[in-house]
């Protein structure tokens, strides 16, 4: 009796697997574009001026590239707080609105960043305005930075070891940037005022050679909570305001509509805000060049 060989038969197998397999199309329910605004503006305080750099894009569905898209209008206002008196200490203009298109430029001289000036930033897109605030966050210098030869999983791991001094007599909440879309959060619950070492692992081994940035930034409580949110739903590594796997609200909210008489917040109206945040941080950083 004639045998079927073994290749033979999984051959026709596979063609019936293949002939009877169907694609499926899912309709995702269309989504609204949502406005991103890359407003993080880290501040050098060794230097006599920051330039500003603030990009604004729309989301576009789930799956779709994120466009830039045009502004009518965009300003920073400061304000100067001492106990309950506000004063309006003048504002910060953009260049050249009208031709720009997505990334809008501006320079403050680091005078302006004191503990005590309040920024605030409008925005106006296809008519509707856009409003956030922030204070100047302070942050440390970076003490030291080493390679460190621990390992967290496996024998590929880089250790970095940083140390670093808290700001004393206040509560603190920092970010470091690592390079390679890498970011940590760390609040100073149980260091206030003192010096502090901790290891970061890279879950890849660095060429020797490679010279890497690290950053500190200062943080306030909200910039910290939106950084940790972001950091959770990415497991730690993402462009720092790529639209997120899940929705993280920031602090940009949508004004348009608020009067001050009936309507005078967005309580009744969650979904209504911008993607990302406006913070104006103090960074401080160093290079370190990985060694054998």
């Amino acid at each position: 009796m004639f045998k079927q060989p073994k290749w033979c038969i999984i051959l026709i197998v596979f063609t019936l697997l293949v002939a009877c397999e169907d694609v499926i199309e899912i309709e995702l329910p269309p989504q609204e574009p949502k406005l991103i605004i890359d407003a993080l503006i880290p501040v050098d305080l060794s230097q006599l001026a920051t330039p500003v750099s603030i990009k604004v894009s729309l989301t576009d569905g789930f799956f779709g590239a994120v466009p830039l898209t045009k502004l009518d209008n965009i300003i920073i206002i400061t304000e100067k707080i001492e106990g309950d008196l506000i004063s309006d200490t003048g504002a910060i203009i953009f260049a050249d609105i009208a031709n720009n298109f997505g990334v809008y430029e501006t320079t403050i001289p680091n005078s302006t960043f004191e503990e005590n000036f309040r920024f605030t930033l409008l925005v106006e897109h296809e008519s509707r305005v856009y409003l956030a605030q922030t204070l100047f966050v302070p942050a440390p210098p970076i003490n030291s930075i080493l390679h460190g030869n621990s390992e967290l999983f496996n024998e590929d791991d880089t250790e970095i070891v940083i140390s670093f001094t808290d700001i004393p007599e206040q509560k603190n909440y920092y970010v470091f940037d690592f390079g390679f879309n890498a970011y940590t959060t760390i609040e100073d619950q149980f260091f206030e005022g003192q010096a502090y070492s901790f290891s970061y692992f890279y879950d890849e081994e660095i060429a020797t050679g490679t010279e890497i940035e690290i950053r500190l930034l200062g943080a306030d409580q909200g910039f910290y909570n939106y950084m940790n949110l972001l950091i959770e739903q990415s497991e730690g590594a993402f462009e720092l305001f790529e639209t997120p796997a899940a929705t993280v609200r920031g602090n940009i909210i949508d004004v348009t509509i608020l009067d001050n008489s009936d309507i005078f917040d967005n309580v009744e109206r969650p979904e209504v805000f911008a993607s990302a945040y406006f913070a104006i941080v103090q960074e401080n950083k160093v290079s370190l060049t990985i060694v054998e």
